[in-house]
């Protein structure tokens, strides 16, 4: 019973604050990222035995509450169970901010935040959810030998919030999501940035050309800025030809090196982390070799087009010019005695007119 009494009473103390305190009122917007979590600020001056509420529509549906010193949710939405909190150590500081966990297409709303102490406090808040997902470079060359970027994202919200922007050796040349590549000397980037989420990712791509015979073996290197060796990153090699892509090898965020069954007796670590040697080269080895590092906030792609030429042995050549050479002389001597048995055909038929 005393419980309850306490209970109802403090009911009654948000009634009168509301009925009879002026209330403070300030707009606030948020932009929240879809499946990620969202901070709707409300602060208030620090008083003893606060009274928390925070709801959608304007009391209709109650998403957070807190009051006897402690959070109560037995009244919250269902649509909230479970993903929402307020920094109750910064309470005696004033701060009734509340933090939504897993954030839904359903969340953006209007929301209000009261605060009762000595007098009424109420805000509104209002949340806008945006997306920026699945972003990616893709290297793309068609049957004519053109070679293409194409940096692209999935489930963008809103539709016009994000902008991409192509950098070459550093010097900003153009916009939109696909950019040719016309010389493969270049380093080339996109910038994609969502302007409501204040987030970038950037993509990189750079291109080395080698030329080796066959047998030969050829180092695969993956440059790494020390920017992105201090950041959480996977690796991943693989090998293209005619638009098939093949993994070589990969490096997992706890940096352990798994290599591809077909590759496990060709490649060689080097003393350099994230460089390798592939031995035994055949023709059938050219193509594109691509060395993917993968961060949060972006991609960098270093590319090798590797061509592995066929050398026919000294042993095999040497024939091949003395085959050619006693063909030539062959030929060269039927020719010779032909022309010499027709002069003198011709010179007896003279003498015997």
């Amino acid at each position: 019973m005393k419980k309850r009494k306490m209970k109802d009473t403090y009911i009654c103390f948000i009634c009168v604050n509301i009925l009879f305190f002026p209330l403070v009122y300030s707009d606030t917007e948020v932009w929240g990222e879809l499946t990620k979590e969202v901070i709707l600020p409300c602060s208030f001056k620090p008083s003893e035995q606060e009274v928390i509420h925070w709801n959608v529509d304007e009391n209709s549906r109650n998403v957070h509450s807190y009051y006897h010193g402690q959070e109560h949710l037995e009244d919250q939405d269902t649509n909230y169970r479970g993903r929402t909190s307020l920094f109750l150590s910064e309470l005696s500081s004033g701060n009734a901010s509340l933090k939504i966990t897993h954030v839904k297409k359903s969340d953006e709303n209007t929301y209000s935040c009261y605060v009762g102490t000595q007098t009424g406090n109420r805000k509104y808040v209002k949340l806008h959810i945006a997306a920026f997902e699945q972003q990616s470079i893709e290297y793309i060359s068609d049957n004519s030998g053109k070679m293409y970027l194409n940096c692209t994202a999935k489930n963008i919200i809103p539709d016009k919030a994000l902008d991409i922007v192509w950098y070459k050796n550093n010097i900003r040349l153009a916009s939109g999501s696909s950019f040719e590549i016309e010389n493969i000397t270049d380093t080339l980037e996109c910038l994609m940035y969502h302007a409501n989420l204040n987030r970038s990712w950037t993509g990189s791509w750079e291109m080395a050309k080698l030329n080796v015979t066959e047998g030969a073996s050829v180092i695969l290197g993956c440059e790494m800025c020390q920017a992105i060796q201090k950041q959480n990153f996977t690796v991943k090699w693989s090998w293209r030809k005619r638009s098939t892509e093949t993994e070589i090898a990969s490096m997992d965020l706890s940096k352990t090196l798994k290599i591809a069954d077909t590759y496990t007796h060709r490649l060689e670590q080097n003393s350099g982390k994230y460089s390798f040697n592939i031995m035994h080269l055949t023709e059938e080895d050219s193509g594109e070799y691509l060395c993917t590092i993968i961060q949060t906030n972006g991609v960098h792609i270093n590319m090798t087009s590797l061509t592995v030429s066929h050398i026919t042995s000294p042993g095999k050549k040497e024939a091949i010019i003395v085959s050619v050479c006693i063909i030539f002389v062959s030929v060269a001597g039927l020719i010779i005695c032909y022309t010499r048995k027709r002069r003198r055909k011709r010179n007896r038929n003279t003498q015997m007119y």
